[in-house]
């Protein structure tokens, strides 16, 4: 019952604050795919011990079910017209899925 929650939560969290992207994963080299992500220039996030981190690699979340695949390093995502490549994959834990970004 849990998750079922977290997902609906999350999937009404990027039909709103969601914007088109193309994701490509280049392991399978599938076809590019688009699909609602919540996407950010930078970001800062707090972690365990208290500690701010400040980022100005863009970060893009998606919700696990909208992907073709699970997003792994390398997969490429077209973003605001500009090419990225995944570094770094972050699950959540329950449906959602957030991925750190390099632009090419």
């Amino acid at each position: 019952m849990v998750p079922k929650i977290f997902d609906s939560m999350l999937r009404a969290s990027v039909r709103l604050l969601g914007e088109a992207v193309t994701f490509q994963n280049q392991l399978t080299g599938s076809l590019p795919y688009s699909v609602s992500g919540v996407y950010q220039d930078a970001f800062e996030t707090i972690t365990e011990t208290g500690e701010t981190i400040i980022s100005t690699n863009p970060i893009c979340g998606f919700r696990i079910l909208d992907l073709p695949t699970y997003p792994l390093h390398g997969d490429t995502i077209v973003a605001r017209g500009k090419t990225h490549r995944v570094i770094e994959v972050n699950k959540d834990g329950v449906a959602g899925v957030t991925v750190l970004l390099h632009v090419l």
